[in-house]
């Protein structure tokens, strides 16, 4: 079964769907990407949550576009944008950006 997961930004209504891989740990899990990615764009573009789900998103696509195409595929199930969280999620990671932490909360 996939480990499903989101990601809140404190100050958006947006939420990230994540439909496998979503442990906290590890080369795949998302605390990976998540937190050099939260990192660096504080340090660029400041703390601005929306213009934040869209370059995480855009980032994780172009990463993950280029091992599809390697192996001949290209996945359309991996992401989604909510308002709402889902109930079948294991994790749920929340993103400050005024402070650069990253809550994780197991579910």
């Amino acid at each position: 079964m996939s480990t499903r997961c989101q990601i809140k930004v404190k100050g958006s209504k947006c939420i990230i769907y994540k439909h496998c891989d979503g442990y906290p740990e590890s080369e795949n899990g998302v605390l990976y990407f998540l937190k050099p990615f939260t990192k660096k764009f504080r340090k660029e573009r400041g703390d601005d949550p929306e213009y934040f789900i869209a370059q995480y998103l855009r980032h994780l696509a172009t990463q993950e576009i280029k091992e599809d195409w390697r192996h001949g595929k290209l996945d359309f199930f991996g992401y989604g944008v909510d308002t709402e969280l889902h109930g079948d999620i294991s994790y749920l990671y929340t993103v400050n950006l005024k402070t650069g932490k990253i809550i994780v909360k197991k579910m």
